[in-house]
């Protein structure tokens, strides 16, 4: 594994500590992950304003020419070998968990380990989706429940998360003979 120095911290650090370029593919930039969000934070503290300049740069520059960012995505994507390819997806993931559900993906796959890798209502093995599994949560204090498949995190945002509204349908099925 190849390895870098920061030119902030000093530190030696493996080339998975500093960010990728897109056009080459690898390590870029002098400064470590960790230094370059530090100084953006540092940056967003000091001007609270200069988020908001940057993105109506950033609008006005999509509104010239609004296929441009997604061809150069488009183009980009289709370089990617399977293994970046996956790992881009993998990361992706990961930090759709942490800003949706403070969650880590090991803590997703433990989590889903526990359920012996099955939804946690129907036991299906399978997703049901190209998505993948649904990581289902109380709306009201966020906290995590467990992994379901697509069709039973669909029945419980149908039903509102409320078992009234599941009891009722339980009833129903009973009473009209389904479900034997």
């Amino acid at each position: 594994m190849q390895r870098r120095r920061c030119a902030t911290c000093g530190e030696e650090k493996s080339t998975n500590g500093f960010y990728i370029d897109n056009r080459t593919g690898s390590a870029s930039g002098k400064n470590c992950r960790v230094c370059r969000c530090a100084a953006a934070r540092k940056r967003y503290a000091e001007d609270p304003d200069g988020r908001q300049k940057r993105n109506e740069q950033n609008r006005r520059s999509y509104a010239k020419n609004p296929t441009r960012g997604r061809e150069y995505t488009r183009r980009y994507r289709l370089k990617m070998s399977q293994a970046d390819r996956d790992r881009y997806l993998r990361c992706q993931r990961n930090q759709h968990l942490k800003r949706k559900y403070g969650l880590t993906l090991e803590r997703q796959v433990a989590i889903f380990a526990r359920q012996d890798n099955s939804c946690a209502i129907c036991l299906s093995t399978e997703p049901g989706t190209k998505h993948g599994w649904s990581v289902d949560h109380d709306h009201a204090d966020n906290q995590i429940r467990g992994i379901l498949c697509q069709k039973c995190n669909s029945m419980l945002g149908y039903a509102r998360d409320s078992g009234e509204i599941l009891a009722r349908a339980i009833d129903y099925l009973g009473a009209a003979g389904a479900g034997k």
